[in-house]
């Protein structure tokens, strides 16, 4: 207490002492970072891409382009299961499970299993190259976030156009080499603005949202769904004839036509129509731009008969 009987004054280096303890109380502690092991794709279709090795997984990840290897890379040059990298006495090793173009690391073609480096590169085929490396948490979560904004639609969570024309063009690339089909269906929602008009821009986004769900819950694991523009989507099919690529049109059709789509306390329905092309031995197409207009103009007719169906193009 003062000589008066009130609060006494600090001194000037009281003063200090006390705002120092404070900003001290208010520093930020930094967060501790996890290290993990990671492979990143850094060429061909999904470059930039970032695995981690979840903690569930017993020591192994095989890749491959089979839709049942632990990191499934979708290029045709890889073979179905193309190598093994496991975990034996905490070191990683990387090991060629038979390929047909081999598995090179840091430029050397491996035919046992090889000790793997922090940075090492491995080599898969021509145009995919993937890296082993450890990394901080925040790094790789950046890195997955850069990834997903570059080929990824922010609102339906598809494959965005950029990502299409390139897988597209890798697909065509390949049914031309191999004289395999090639499907494409082009989807559009019928009456799009009405729904806008009537439910608002979240209504319309509801319903975006829910054909992507649909989509991807009715093809394959390895055909590519993307959102092409607007109230547009694509479904790119590998290996399906004209006849197949109709069918899964009809099924997609069929399922959109009993979607309800919840939405601030009522449920919007909608329907789509579909264009559809195949190239195959019978069909030639010399561009993927050709194969987009087939299918652009089978929309075109689906609409102006009436919208709801599926047509050729």
């Amino acid at each position: 207490m003062s000589e008066d009987g009130g609060v006494p004054e600090l001194a000037p280096e009281d003063e200090t002492i006390a705002v120092s303890a404070s900003r001290k109380s208010q520093e930020i502690v930094p967060p501790v970072l996890q290290q993990r092991t990671v492979i990143k794709v850094l060429t061909g279709n999904e470059a930039g891409r970032v695995h981690v090795f979840a903690v569930d997984e017993l020591g192994e990840l095989i890749v491959g382009r089979a839709t049942t290897c632990d990191l499934r890379i979708d290029d045709t040059s890889l073979s179905r299961q193309h190598c093994r990298i496991h975990k034996t006495n905490g070191a990683y090793f990387v090991e060629d499970l038979g390929s047909r173009n081999g598995t090179q690391v840091d430029g050397m073609r491996i035919k046992a299993p090889m000790l793997l480096a922090d940075g090492a590169l491995i080599q898969l085929a021509a145009g995919t190259i993937i890296m082993f490396s450890h990394q901080e948490d925040l790094e790789v979560q950046a890195e997955q976030r850069l990834y997903a904004s570059a080929v990824l639609d922010p609102l339906t969570g598809l494959h965005n156009r950029r990502h299409l024309d390139a897988r597209l063009k890798s697909e065509f690339a390949f049914a031309n080499r191999h004289h395999t089909p090639l499907s494409v269906l082009l989807i559009d929602i019928d009456h799009f603005k009405k729904i806008n008009d009537t439910y608002g821009h979240a209504g319309g986004d509801a319903a975006l949202k829910i054909l992507a769900e649909r989509l991807t819950r009715t093809v394959r694991t390895e055909d590519i769904v993307a959102r092409y523009g607007g109230e547009e989507f694509a479904v790119v099919a590998r290996g399906i004839e004209a006849t197949g690529a109709m069918l899964l049109a009809e099924r997609i059709r069929e399922t959109v036509m009993k979607i309800q789509v919840p939405h601030e306390g009522i449920f919007i329905s909608f329907t789509i129509s579909v264009g559809v092309t195949t190239m195959s031995r019978e069909r030639i197409f010399d561009s993927v731009v050709s194969v987009l207009k087939a299918a652009d103009d089978g929309l075109y007719k689906a609409k102006d008969a009436g919208r709801n169906r599926s047509v050729r193009g």
